[in-house]
């Protein structure tokens, strides 16, 4: 069973709230993520077209062997 002591300081009630008021109480920057989503987005699409390129160079140089 939990008991309070003297080193474990005054108890605090208080009501955190729920609804729209918890997106005030985040600690995550909205605008922060969706830049690091957008930016994320944009590399896996870099990527994306790096091996689309690669395989068209591929299917080239097979081609060529022929």
């Amino acid at each position: 069973m939990i008991q309070q002591s003297e080193t474990a300081g005054p108890t605090i009630l208080s009501d955190r709230g729920y609804g729209p008021t918890q997106l005030e109480l985040s600690n995550v920057d909205l605008v922060e993520e969706t830049v690091n989503r957008i930016i994320a987005q944009r590399g896996f699409e870099a990527n994306l077209q790096a091996l689309k390129t690669a395989d068209g160079m591929m299917g080239h140089i097979l081609d060529i062997k022929k």
